[in-house]
């Protein structure tokens, strides 16, 4: 049986946490679990940061101990013009090589594999907060380039390509593959946690309510979250709700000022960035996610708050419907507040939990997604 080599391009891993620091470990950890996919593994990974990462670190120690797998440095931030325009020349070096690349903006005549999330800068009005037109050029014309070149792009989502094809019609779809995104969830994550444990969180982050509203992810317009903030309001003066809404993630506000918003001293509480311990408390103790985003590439706090077989409510839009149970509230964000309100208060008031909840989330299996990906014959 043919087995590529493979160079796996990891730089992403070492530029602090990120959703695609992340997404590059799991993938790349669950390929070397996966030896009979590849003859040899070559790890692309930048020069001075190996002690200065913890998440690089970690990975650095897992490549040492795996079979069949080396690691190369290099000096190129990957996200900069040299990388996108020079990079090419030493990846060329590992002739036999199949190169991999686990972002939109894959290295120039690289002849790699790509890989696109989203495309927000194209889909999100306002993602950009200053000269908006201009980078949003730059983005089509790098992902034009990386259809046109790469040898294989592949999407996270079938939305994903559905957008792709939408913006790009050209592009030869035989080229183009839906390889779903994994799951796992940190390792310490408890299904349910203990009165105490809860109880130690919620004196830490200040919230004296035991009922709450979860929301995770940052504040950009696409995230909805001005308009989350007035059906929440709604909710508890209207439906009579009577918990609280936590909003956890990056406290940089966009289009408007979530601490400026009415209500926030009294039913709103924001908690900043969380550690993945607080995270799992956050979601085990929650009476429901409320994460009404317009648009997302996959949607990964939707599969961490089915983990915990808590409610979900989420919106119709994009990746959402791929990513979220059969049992989560999806509501049609072209519907009035008062109406999404009344959905929520029903869906909020049966007491039915999540069932099943491992059948659906197998579906996003990281050793699924190096098969599907790395099977390059």
């Amino acid at each position: 049986m043919f087995k590529p080599k493979i160079l796996f391009d990891a730089r992403y891993v070492g530029q602090g946490y990120s959703g695609l620091a992340r997404y590059t470990y799991e993938l790349l950890t669950a390929l070397m679990k996966e030896r009979h996919l590849y003859e040899s593994l070559v790890v692309v990974v930048q020069e001075n940061k190996i002690d200065h990462d913890e998440l690089l670190s970690k990975l650095m120690v897992e490549i040492n101990v795996a079979d069949g797998v080396s690691f190369v440095t290099v000096r190129s931030h990957p996200f900069s013009l040299r990388s996108y325009f020079l990079d090419f020349i030493w990846i060329r070096k590992f002739k036999g090589y199949d190169y991999f690349y686990p972002h939109f903006n894959i290295p120039l005549f690289s002849g790699g594999f790509a890989v696109i999330h989203d495309l927000f800068p194209l889909k999100v009005p306002g993602y950009f907060t200053s000269f908006s037109k201009l980078k949003a050029s730059i983005f089509y014309i790098i992902i034009f380039f990386t259809l046109l070149l790469a040898k294989k792009v592949f999407c996270v989502s079938f939305s994903t390509m559905r957008d792709v094809k939408s913006l790009f019609p050209f592009y030869i779809c035989s080229r183009l593959q839906v390889v779903l995104s994994g799951f796992s969830p940190p390792a310490d994550w408890k299904q349910s946690s203990g009165c105490a444990e809860f109880q130690i969180l919620r004196e830490k982050y200040n919230i004296p309510h035991k009922k709450y509203l979860f929301y995770v992810g940052d504040r950009r317009p696409h995230k909805n979250l001005q308009r989350t903030l007035s059906i929440f309001m709604k909710l508890r003066e209207e439906y009579s709700y009577d918990g609280v809404l936590v909003v956890a993630g990056s406290e940089k506000n966009y289009d408007f000022n979530l601490e400026d918003a009415p209500g926030i001293f009294q039913y709103v509480y924001p908690v900043g960035r969380v550690s993945d311990d607080d995270l799992g408390l956050f979601y085990a103790n929650m009476d429901a996610m409320l994460f009404l985003s317009k648009y997302e590439g996959f949607g990964l706090p939707v599969l961490e708050a089915a983990f915990f077989g808590k409610k979900i409510i989420t919106s119709k839009g994009s990746s959402l419907v791929e990513v979220a149970p059969d049992e989560a509230l999806l509501v049609d964000l072209a519907s009035s507040d008062s109406r999404i309100c009344a959905e929520i208060s029903r869906y909020l008031n049966d007491h039915n939990r999540l069932t099943d909840v491992s059948k659906h989330l197998n579906k996003f299996s990281w050793g699924r997604a190096a098969e599907d990906i790395f099977k390059l014959n």
